[in-house]
Parts: structure tokens; sequence; C-alpha cells
């Protein structure tokens, strides 16, 4: 699972991103997926390169995070894409950290 992964690198998703950082993501969200990544690595830049380093060392967590973005990432791009992505949803939290991570 997503949150296994996240919580594997020593992070909690409730306590990543503030409520204005999310309205920032998802405001840039709505401008492609390179400006997406780009707010999140701004947002959380230690938690971004926390998760991309478990994710380089531990295939598990790779495969893991790869599952996820397989099976949800296309349809929460959209909705982030649109503004109507739930950016207080943990999938929507979990999909920004691991997407950025990936990149």
């Amino acid at each position: 699972r997503s949150g296994d992964v996240i919580a594997d690198a020593g992070l909690r998703l409730s306590e990543v991103f503030t409520l204005s950082a999310l309205d920032r993501i998802g405001a840039r969200a709505r401008n492609g997926t390179q400006a997406r990544r780009r707010a999140v690595r701004d947002a959380a830049p230690e938690a971004v390169r926390r998760l991309s380093e478990l994710l380089e060392a531990d295939p598990r967590a790779r495969q893991e995070a790869a599952r996820f973005l397989e099976a949800e990432g296309a349809r929460l791009a959209d909705l982030l894409a649109r503004g109507r992505a739930s950016m207080s949803a943990d999938a929507t939290r979990a999909f920004l950290l691991l997407d950025a991570a990936s990149s």
C-alpha cells in the first residue's frame, strides 16, 4: 500500500503538507505535470528526498509505489489538472508525494 511506503520513509501524510501548500499545489497542478511536481518539491523538499531515497534503495517499496501510481495515478492526475481533486484525501497526498519522488 502507498501509505506503507510513505510510512517506511518515516513520513506521515497528515504532517507533510500544510493547508496553504496544498492550495498552492492544487493551483499549480492546473498548469501541468511538471508544474505540479515542482510545487510538491517546493512544498515538501525533505519528504520528497526521503521518499526518493527509499524508492531507489528498496525494490519492494519501488514496486508498491509503481503499483499505486499505475492504479490511481491517471485518475488523480486528471482530477488535479481539472481542480477537482480532494486535496485533503490521503490518496491525493500519497499520489503527490510518490509521483514527485518517482520522477
